[in-house]
């Protein structure tokens, strides 16, 4: 009998009862894979990482590799630097499938992880690891998050981890002079989210920014408050380790010398698409606004308008702008609350620290 109790997200986002799998046995052998994985080297969280990998043949059920399974885990260097756990575990297993990898599509992808961090709450990735599973494998890929010693197990597909679809959300403008009511009263004018915008894209630094094959990703942010907005935009070097414009806007607010670190609102805005925003970046965002909540006592989730603007005789325009919000717009997020109640009350306690 298993020690792990499987749970599936329903429709709504919710556990219930894991309705089963032919990949079961494969399924907890790759969590025992990851309980007993030595990749881990968190010298500075002590939070251990520990995953596994396994790549099942459709049609046979058969594992691709005679390893069975590839482990991965998180190791920390520098000052709070690390590789993540799916960082290490995606280039294990490319290295293993070598040419194959190309066809990863037609696999069945299952990726396990049992966190030694107990705070009774199930892991999940954080967004620099969606960023690289949503990339690198395929979107059904099965992950399950549990502790190695047993119990809960989440069992959730990549694509429950992520919050694209645009198509759900809620339109505050699509054109001509109408922009919601609320919106307004967060953004201003149209015009004035124009010149925001272009002041944003003065800041700009992306030299090395490819523009092929994500052009939404080249995208600028301003945090919002009553009488005060922070500008945000990529800052792209070529060691490949950029700060994104959310991230850039964040650290803005933080800085802010009256240390007023509550916003009302995001705006992220794209060139003819709509912002494809790095889950990374959206991370940073969440962080924030944890932070806020640890000073105010109280949850909070600010509304996130996503807008596309095209360029008219060399002016800025914009063409829509949807609604989403902070916690929507990274579900069965990875928070700093994830660490347990203990560490909310220290974090807490450091917040007010500052601001005094």
């Amino acid at each position: 009998m298993s020690k792990w109790e499987f749970l599936e997200l329903n429709s709504k986002g919710e556990p219930v009862p894991f309705s089963g799998s032919k990949a079961m046995p494969w399924i907890q052998y790759a969590l025992e894979s990851a309980a007993n994985s030595k990749v881990p080297d968190p010298k500075f969280s002590q939070y251990y990482v520990n995953c596994s990998c396994v790549v099942l043949d459709k049609t046979s059920n058969i594992a691709f590799s005679c390893q069975a399974t590839v482990q991965g885990g998180n190791t920390e260097y520098g000052l709070c630097q690390a590789l993540h756990g799916e960082e290490s575990l995606v280039t294990a297993l490319k290295s293993v499938m070598g040419d194959n990898y190309k066809s990863i599509n037609t696999y069945t992808v299952i990726i396990a992880f049992a966190s030694r961090f107990e705070t009774g709450k199930v892991p999940t990735c954080c967004g620099n690891c969606r960023d690289i599973m949503r990339d690198t494998l395929p979107l059904n890929t099965m992950i399950f998050g549990g502790h190695p010693n047993g119990g809960k197990v989440i069992v959730a597909h990549l694509w429950d981890l992520l919050g694209d679809d645009y198509q759900r959300s809620k339109t505050v403008y699509s054109g001509g002079d109408f922009l919601e009511e609320e919106a307004k009263r967060k953004l201003g004018s149209l015009n004035a989210i124009e010149v925001m915008v272009g002041d944003c894209l003065e800041l700009q630094n992306d030299i090395y920014f490819p523009g092929k094959p994500n052009p939404g990703r080249s995208y600028v942010a301003i945090i919002g408050r009553p009488g005060q907005t922070y500008l945000g935009a990529h800052d792209v070097m070529c060691d490949y380790h950029p700060i994104y414009a959310v991230r850039d806007a964040v650290r803005q607010v933080r800085r802010d010398p009256g240390r007023m670190l509550l916003f009302s609102y995001a705006l992220v805005a794209s060139r003819f698409y709509f912002p494809d925003v790095m889950y990374k970046d959206r991370q940073h965002l969440l962080e924030l606004n944890f932070q806020q909540e640890c000073l105010i006592g109280r949850e909070m989730d600010p509304p996130v308008y996503l807008a596309m603007y095209e360029l008219e005789d060399g002016e800025i325009k914009i063409k829509r702008i949807v609604k989403t919000s902070v916690k929507k717009w990274l579900p069965f997020a990875f928070s700093p609350a994830n660490f347990g109640k203990e560490f909310v009350q220290e974090a807490t306690a450091k917040f007010k620290k500052m601001r005094q």
